[in-house]
């Protein structure tokens, strides 16, 4: 009897242990470009840019509220890049913002490079792109390139 309820036990344990595995996240690694409308969800977050992508004209990227997007670390003199030459749609809500921040918070990895981290690139072409309660945190820059 003794051995049944120890090996009940067990695979109770076994069983509440590899579920906590199922509701871990992982990451979504992200390196090509966004050539269709395309959604991201608070679910999949968060979203590690793994190298610059281009939101293509006439396309979509819409990021859900409580979306996270980090940019992974830089090669040579640049950090990693969204360049918007379509749309982004980023509304986040007061109490779940959309956040933006890069992979490291060490800016001796930066060297002397102030372009390391990474960010976001809009250009004239990216009329019609909306952010609100966004957060950025330890991120390069949001460019704004070529509108009058």
């Amino acid at each position: 009897m003794n051995n049944k309820k120890s090996l009940f036990v067990a695979a109770i344990c076994a069983v509440l242990f590899l579920s906590g595995f199922q509701s871990a996240r992982a990451d979504t690694l992200v390196s090509a470009d966004i050539i269709q409308d395309t959604v991201w969800t608070k679910a999949d977050s968060p979203y590690v840019i793994t190298e610059s992508i281009i939101v293509y004209p006439d396309v979509t990227l819409t990021l859900e509220p409580g979306t996270i997007v980090r940019f992974a670390p830089m090669s040579g003199n640049r950090g990693k890049y969204i360049e918007i030459y379509g749309k982004l749609i980023a509304v986040g809500a007061p109490e779940d913002k959309i956040r933006f921040s890069a992979t490291v918070d060490d800016s001796s990895l930066c060297g002397t490079s102030d372009n390391c981290r990474g960010g976001l690139s809009f250009y004239s072409e990216a009329s019609g792109s909306q952010i609100e309660h966004v957060s950025f945190s330890n991120m390069n820059s949001v460019d704004i390139e070529g509108f009058a």
